[in-house]
């Protein structure tokens, strides 16, 4: 309650909707970057309008790394690994590049950046063996649409993707728009495919390995999430991914459906107050939930069948 009370609600960002766009044909890439960043579609895609945000300083000695720049030596290290090459970087190309600081602070972050990405490949390891295929075309109807593109590379009929942080919730709404579209693809990962999604742990192992087995309804599910989209080009909606994730989460069999509501609620409150979305205050000011009804049914929507069929504990929040 604290939290709400600070929060300033915005006057709508629109008087009234905006024309509808052209959506006869809609790329699986498109829909699964809409998805994964909704309110960024919205303001770059309609509103034609770019939101700077603040370059980091660029050190050429650093004396430690930020996140980013940990992200990106566990990232080289990953594909390294995966790849079946040295795992070792060169730390003088390193150095001279300016990703390391001088002296045992660059050993250190070699090491962890080590120890993290053997880490991923561990929960990868399977991908190694499985059969790799460049990927399956997709070129079918689904309801008003017509849903195009490629998808890939697979292995073993599916994807794996591996990420060398940990999983957000843009990488999982990304994974499950492709593999929704899998089942309505030609040639190989047609049908009845297996998807997986693993990243670096937060806690522990499991919580960084994610599992699509087949969707029976996967070409209602994809009609449902394109009928989403062409609404959500025409006004702002608070989809905002990370807190949907946090809220959907929320719902567990020892909750009643209120307790569950509110928990989720405080839950999204916290992470939208550590992390704002610039694209989103834009379009909702400081309190993007405003009664939290809104963002409620849309976070059940899209969160309630991808946390059902990668067996999250939300799947009885879409009732």
């Amino acid at each position: 309650r604290a939290l709400r009370a600070e929060g300033r609600a915005a006057p709508p960002f629109l008087s009234r909707p905006l024309p509808a766009a052209p959506l006869e044909v809609v790329s699986v890439d498109a829909l699964a970057a809409f998805l994964a960043a909704p309110e960024r579609t919205f303001v770059t895609e309609r509103l034609r309008v770019r939101i700077g945000v603040p370059d980091a300083l660029d050190v050429d000695d650093p004396l430690e790394l930020d996140a980013l720049g940990q992200w990106s030596l566990r990232a080289d290290v990953l594909a390294r690994l995966l790849d079946g090459a040295d795992a070792e970087p060169s730390l003088p190309l390193q150095r001279a590049a300016g990703r390391l600081p001088h002296g045992p602070l660059a050993e250190l972050a070699i090491r962890d950046a080590l120890a993290e990405a053997r880490t991923v490949r561990h929960l990868a390891r399977d991908r190694a063996t499985a059969a790799r295929t460049a990927g399956a075309t997709v070129d079918r109807a689904v309801g008003a649409w017509r849903l195009v593109g490629r998808v890939g590379p697979l292995f073993d009929g599916g994807l794996f993707d591996v990420h060398a942080g940990k999983v957000r919730a843009r990488h999982l709404l990304s994974a499950w728009v492709r593999h929704l579209a899998l089942h309505l693809a030609d040639g190989p990962g047609a049908g009845q495919p297996t998807s997986r999604v693993v990243g670096l742990p937060e806690r522990k192992l499991g919580d960084s390995a994610h599992v699509f087995p087949p969707v029976p309804d996967a070409a209602a599910r994809l009609e449902a999430l394109l009928a989403l989209y062409a609404r959500a080009l025409r006004e702002p909606l608070p989809l905002l991914p990370e807190q949907a994730r946090e809220y959907a989460g929320a719902f567990t069999p020892k909750r009643t459906d209120e307790d569950a509501h509110a928990a989720g609620l405080e839950a999204a409150w916290k992470l939208w107050a550590r992390q704002p979305d610039p694209h989103a205050r834009r379009l909702f000011g400081d309190d993007p939930f405003g009664d939290g009804v809104a963002f409620a049914r849309l976070a059940r929507e899209v969160w309630a069948p991808l946390l059902a069929c990668a067996g999250g504990r939300a799947a009885e929040a879409e009732a």
